[in-house]
């Protein structure tokens, strides 16, 4: 039983969303003032628009396969490895592919690379919730809040600093920097230091 309940854990989760929703509500003025400052920036988002459900789709597909692919090196390399290769593997290649996306003309190929990225991401979402709780081990459930709460947090960040650095840099120079974000966070998980049980398994 986690020092930390599983309500409790979702009671602070939620609590973390209120708080995230206020500061949202905050900043949307902000966010919108400098979208309205460049009419090609809005054109552009609007475009891309009929094609995220495509994207969330390749996620999700990326969720599933990821957690099956998981299982199955886990087997071959130990629980700690095989997650290690999922996740690092994963991102880089959501960060190649987002790179790739920003240097295409075509948008059939746009949207392809952009699947593929997002896919990719997806494919290590699993490893992070099932590493962040056997981490907190009795107090998993607040292990698993805390890291829900810092997405949460990107979150909150992504939708303010994007269209700023849209502005200054364009949106494919936007989103080759969510992609070295990306790569650095596949790097860290070299330092992520788990349980000993986690390492002999």
């Amino acid at each position: 039983m986690d020092h930390f309940s599983w309500q409790l854990a979702i009671l602070i989760s939620g609590g973390a969303l209120v708080v995230y929703g206020v500061i949202w509500r905050v900043f949307t003025k902000q966010t919108l003032s400098v979208l309205s400052k460049s009419p090609q920036i809005v054109s552009e988002a609007n475009a891309s628009t009929s094609q995220s459900h495509g994207f969330l789709l390749a996620q999700a597909a990326g969720m599933a396969i990821g957690g099956l692919c998981t299982d199955f090196i886990c087997k071959m390399l130990g629980t700690m490895n095989g997650r290690r290769t999922i996740v690092m593997t994963g991102m880089s290649v959501s960060a190649i592919f987002g790179l790739l996306a920003v240097n295409v003309s075509s948008m059939n190929q746009v949207a392809i690379c952009l699947s593929i990225s997002m896919a990719a991401l997806g494919a290590c979402e699993g490893v992070f919730w099932t590493t962040a709780t056997d981490i907190g081990r009795a107090s998993g459930g607040f292990s698993a809040a805390f890291m829900n709460t810092g997405g949460n947090v990107g979150g909150l960040i992504s939708p303010v600093l994007t269209p700023v650095l849209a502005e200054q840099m364009g949106w494919p120079g936007a989103i080759a920097f969510a992609c070295v974000i990306a790569g650095v966070g596949g790097l860290v998980w070299f330092f992520i230091r788990p349980t000993e049980q986690l390492l002999l398994d």
